[in-house]
């Protein structure tokens, strides 16, 4: 019988994490802070596959039945790895779980609440059976679905840089300054839109830099990373 694919995703795999539930996996993603061996623990108790960058899992999981070491900080590099290893499906069931707490959605009739400019676009919505949360397709959730139809066609970006100056400015400067990690909250990142966000985010991630203090959406934006270095961690 094929393993069900089902996950949970330590703190400084979130965004990877948040990813595979855009693409309708069952995924835990640990954002408070919790022991390692709980963390692998409820792994086991539950079934799921644990995605980490800490080596320490592997002491835990010597059989290498539970826990998948993910090799690059890329998310690119990381959703090949999945693909390749494990043979994921990256188009498996598209925004059908929610991204905040990880429950099933359904469809519902259109809210009361909803802005006008909303009801110009869609007349599409659903709401989270757990948490409520409302969603519906706009922009941002086309470009998500483009990104995980170019995942699973194999389309994975090595490299980074793109048609704004960021691509430039990493390759100038964050990497040649041996950069780690930038802080993206500040009044000017979104005067290239929504889509020079984005393309930030992805070149940051392209190129193995963590940020924070923005993302595709509030919980992205509020999600710590941290940098793990000789038994240090560092949580920004």
């Amino acid at each position: 019988m094929t393993r069900k694919k089902r996950f949970i995703c330590d703190a400084m795999c979130s965004q990877l994490g948040r990813w595979l539930r855009i693409a309708g996996y069952d995924t835990i993603i640990i954002d408070t802070p919790i022991a390692d061996k709980d963390i692998f623990q409820r792994a086991v108790q539950e079934d799921r596959l644990l995605l980490t960058r800490d080596q320490y899992f592997q002491k835990l999981d010597p059989s290498k039945k539970t826990v998948i070491y993910l090799k690059e900080d890329a998310l690119d590099s990381q959703a090949q790895q999945l693909k390749e290893e494990i043979h994921l499906n990256w188009l498996y069931q598209p925004f059908s779980r929610c991204l905040e707490c990880n429950h099933l959605l359904k469809k519902i009739k259109m809210p009361p609440d909803v802005p006008d400019r909303v009801k110009e676009k869609t007349d599409q919505f659903w709401a989270c059976t757990h948490c409520h949360h409302t969603f519906w397709r706009a922009t941002h959730t086309e470009k998500m679905e483009e990104k995980l139809k170019g995942w699973q066609k194999n389309q994975f970006i090595i490299g980074f840089g793109g048609d704004l100056m960021i691509g430039r400015m990493v390759n100038e400067y964050l990497l040649q300054g041996r950069i780690h990690a930038v802080n993206l909250a500040n009044n000017h990142i979104l005067d290239f839109s929504e889509e020079g966000l984005i393309e930030t985010i992805q070149t940051l991630d392209h190129a193995g830099i963590s940020h924070v203090g923005a993302g595709i959406d509030l919980k992205s934006a509020r999600a710590p990373i941290i940098i793990e270095k000789k038994d240090l961690k560092w949580v920004f």
